[in-house]
């Protein structure tokens, strides 16, 4: 590459000491005789057509390697390649190229949240909530109180990821049905595990964070930790602070992953890359998505990362800022 752009260099500067000979012969052509003026014109013509064929030439150089490049860029891990070169101005280039694709993903994700939205909308939930209530009544009228109970949490926890239309919500609605979500599991599976809750700091409960961020951690806990767990399963969600950021971490005691699949599916997860089918399934769609939305909405220094023991659990950290609603209204 140094070498062409050398060779580009010298094509330059013999060019520019071309032009001013063009120049100066021109301005001396009026002392020429016909015979010379015309040779001199046709010397020049043959330098024109010889220029103009190697401007073409380069043309098609430039466009061939621009081809190249859109071919390297499909690769999923050519930008990564590039920032990690040597060369300051590449690693620029592959930063800035990294930040508009993300923000075009980004994009995108916005409006397929549009569209999950209206399809959202479309559900009728006073349907459900409404035959929820008619289940819970009767319930009651027969003395099935746990029966009713459970009905009544259903509800609630529907309520809050149907009928919330808020995209950020405050840590403390999030952890409250987080325990409707847990209290429908141990109804499901018939108490085998529990959930506990381990607040450093309770100034963390106004912290604002995205919709549905911790529902899909202890989902994957549930059935992707302890589903097979037959008794004295534990959910553990920790909650800190540090500087202006926010830790959480869900913990479970169940199966665990090899130490080989979790450095796969860190690595995915710290470079934002959709996990492959297996991986999907060992971990959870949703647990990708999340990373996902918070590398898009806060940048990639976030994110969530997975620590995990085979037969022995795996602890799921999520970081994020630390950010309070200014206004009672402000989301």
């Amino acid at each position: 590459m140094d070498n062409k752009m050398k060779q580009d260099r010298d094509w330059v500067i013999w060019l520019s000491g071309l032009l001013a000979g063009m120049i100066f012969f021109i301005c001396s052509l009026i002392s020429m005789d016909r015979k010379v003026r015309l040779a001199v014109n046709l010397f020049f013509l043959a330098v024109f057509f010889v220029c103009l064929f190697y401007l073409a030439r380069q043309y098609r150089l430039y466009k061939r390697m621009l081809y190249e490049l859109l071919d390297e860029l499909t690769r999923d891990d050519y930008l990564d390649t590039m920032e990690e070169s040597g060369s300051v101005l590449i690693g620029e280039v592959s930063a800035s190229l990294k930040q508009k694709i993300n923000k075009k993903y980004g994009d995108l994700l916005s409006t397929k949240q549009l569209e999950y939205s209206i399809l959202q909308s479309q559900i009728n939930p006073h349907f459900l909530y409404n035959t929820l209530e008619a289940v819970r009544s009767q319930a009651m009228m027969a003395q099935y109180d746990e029966l009713a109970d459970i009905v009544e949490t259903l509800s609630r926890y529907y309520r809050y990821c149907v009928s919330n239309k808020k995209n950020f919500v405050l840590l403390e609605e999030e952890l409250e049905n987080i325990q409707n979500y847990f209290k429908i599991q141990q109804f499901r599976f018939d108490n085998r595990f529990r959930l506990t809750l381990s607040i450093m700091d309770e100034s963390v409960y106004k912290a604002v964070i995205p919709k549905m961020t911790l529902q899909p951690l202890v989902e994957n806990a549930v059935f992707h930790g302890m589903e097979q767990k037959k008794e004295g399963g534990v959910v553990n969600i920790k909650i800190h602070r540090s500087d202006q950021d926010i830790h959480i971490f869900v913990s479970d005691n169940g199966c665990g992953m090899p130490f080989e699949r979790v450095m796969e599916i860190n690595h995915s997860m710290i470079h934002n890359r959709t996990l492959s089918k297996n991986d999907s399934k060992s971990t959870g769609i949703a647990l990708v998505n999340v990373n996902s939305r918070i590398k898009l909405q806060y940048g990639d220094e976030y994110g969530v990362r997975i620590y995990s023991t085979l037969g022995m659990g795996t602890d799921v950290e999520v970081s994020m800022p630390y950010r309070i609603a200014k206004e009672p209204g402000e989301m």
